[in-house]
């Protein structure tokens, strides 16, 4: 058997590569109050990582991280691997030979898959993985930002079970106005989640009403409970 892709020490991208200059050009154009051309570009979802081998005997076994995964192909598309993070990975086929290699994920915005693919929540990202000012690194798997779940997309309530089972997601902060969440009193993702609204304006921040909104945000991180 022998790995074909990617190659030892290969940088894999969960995103697309020039994510950069699409969020730049955008944030010009909207500043600028230029039309913008490139809406055709979606950022909202993840880059596959492309796993592939030759030789051996299917069925495979996949094994990187916590994941070990059964193909009965020579190729196996891998998402939600965190970001700026070195993995071994291995296939084994039916006869019991094994071959090894070694990934390297980019440094980017870590996107989540869900396992219905074309379905919401769109956006959906981990906060985690950013490098601070001091060295350090905001650990990954923590907490997540993303669209309301029947936003754009309508979510399926396999997505739904994959946000609190998998993910662990039990606090659902809205950060959306009050008009918009009129009548709410718990969260789209299902019983069990807690439900806490603050209306925190992205756009016109920093009055003395939003300081205290952010200050309360804030504070809820520190919280054990949630």
């Amino acid at each position: 058997m022998k790995i074909e892709c990617p190659q030892e020490n290969d940088i894999v991208r969960t995103i697309r590569h020039d994510w950069r200059e699409v969020v730049a050009e955008r944030a010009r154009c909207w500043s600028e109050q230029e039309e913008y051309t490139l809406d055709q570009v979606n950022l909202s979802r993840p880059e596959p990582v492309h796993l592939e081998w030759s030789g051996g005997t299917a069925p495979y076994t996949v094994e990187i991280g916590h994941q070990q995964i059964k193909t009965g192909e020579k190729e196996y598309f891998l998402y939600n691997l965190e970001c700026d993070r070195e993995y071994e990975w291995r296939v084994t086929d039916s006869n019991g030979e094994s071959v090894a290699g070694t990934l390297k994920t980019a440094y980017c915005p870590r996107l989540i898959a869900m396992p219905d693919r074309d379905r919401g929540p769109v956006n959906f990202r981990d906060w985690g993985g950013w490098k601070t000012v001091d060295g350090r690194r905001l650990r990954q798997g923590r907490g997540y930002r993303g669209t309301a779940p029947d936003l754009f997309v309508p979510s399926t309530e396999k997505n739904l079970r994959y946000l609190r089972e998998e993910l662990k997601i039990c606090t659902d902060l809205d950060l959306r106005y009050d008009f918009q969440v009129e009548g709410r009193h718990s969260s789209d993702l299902g019983e069990g989640v807690r439900w806490i609204h603050k209306p925190v304006n992205a756009y016109n921040s920093f009055t003395p009403d939003q300081n205290q909104l952010f200050a309360e945000t804030i504070r809820l991180f520190a919280d054990p409970e949630l």
